[in-house]
């Protein structure tokens, strides 16, 4: 009597790869974007794996368990793919070989992927921060130009638009005849700037309002006077900015600070954190 049993066969599940990267500093941040300021999503830590997509001008397109973002290549060391399961087709009905016929093998089990790193709750947001100090010189008006410090702090309030707080201060001084005659200003303030979205390199502009708390000393043979004049200014400049890597970038700054009496000319430069 012949006769033909069908029952149902499970497909054989297939194995891919997949590229894993392992921070290797004390932790990494995971942006919505490849450029230094961009928002964070997420932060790993040392000896943490992410799933490597892309590569792209030295940043890497990662998943971090269910979050996909650009994490920087100098931050992390690449290993060897790995296995990892694919989906399983779907159930088909095939028949079974005849009474006489070898089983078929089992196939292997797949090798089993790297265990996922624990969840973590996205840090930051749309706002990045940024630490600044610079030094250049400052050319102000019927004075001779003289060495200005500075430093700043950034908040990018989007990708294009950032505000900035900031301090200055500069001196000049001149001996004559025994007398010496100097001018100062310590000024504090704020400027709205607009950053065009280009990388490596930004360029910005924009205005804003200073105080400028001016002083003028005169001293002969130690006796002195001084006096302190409290003035409103106007602050025009433009500048460019050169992410180094992740967190560090330097920048070039020209402005005109419109003061009374004491107008101020500024080509300054340094450095900018991002936390």
């Amino acid at each position: 009597m012949l006769g033909i049993l069908v029952c149902l066969g499970v497909g054989i599940t297939a194995t891919a790869w997949a590229e894993q990267a392992v921070v290797k500093v004390q932790w990494a941040n995971l942006r919505a974007a490849p450029r230094i300021n961009a928002p964070i999503l997420a932060q790993v830590s040392r000896g943490e794996a992410v799933e490597v997509l892309e590569r792209t001008d030295g940043w890497l397109k990662a998943r971090y368990r269910d979050i996909v973002g650009f994490i920087a290549a100098s931050l992390v060391e690449e290993v060897a793919p790995t296995e990892s399961p694919s989906p399983a087709p779907t159930p088909s009905l095939t028949p079974t070989p005849p009474p006489s016929a070898e089983p078929s093998p089992m196939p292997p089990p797949p090798a089993e992927s790297p265990p996922r790193p624990p969840s973590r709750k996205p840090v930051g947001g749309k706002f990045s921060l940024g630490v600044g100090a610079g030094v250049g010189y400052v050319k102000p008006e019927n004075i001779d130009a003289t060495l200005h410090i500075s430093g700043n702090v950034q908040l990018a309030v989007t990708d294009n638009i950032i505000t900035e707080a900031e301090i200055s201060y500069w001196k000049k001084s001149e001996t004559a005849f025994f007398i010496e005659v100097s001018v100062s200003d310590a000024s504090v303030g704020g400027n709205v700037l607009l950053r065009l979205p280009a990388e490596p390199l930004k360029i910005y502009g924009g205005a804003g309002l200073g105080v400028h708390f001016v002083t003028g000393r005169a001293e002969f043979l130690g006796i002195g006077a001084s006096e302190t004049e409290t003035k409103l200014g106007i602050h025009l400049l433009g500048g460019l900015e050169y992410g180094l890597m992740e967190r560090l970038a330097v920048f070039a700054n020209g402005r005109f600070d419109l003061v009374s009496d004491i107008n101020q000319f500024k080509i300054y430069g340094g450095v900018r954190f991002y936390p």
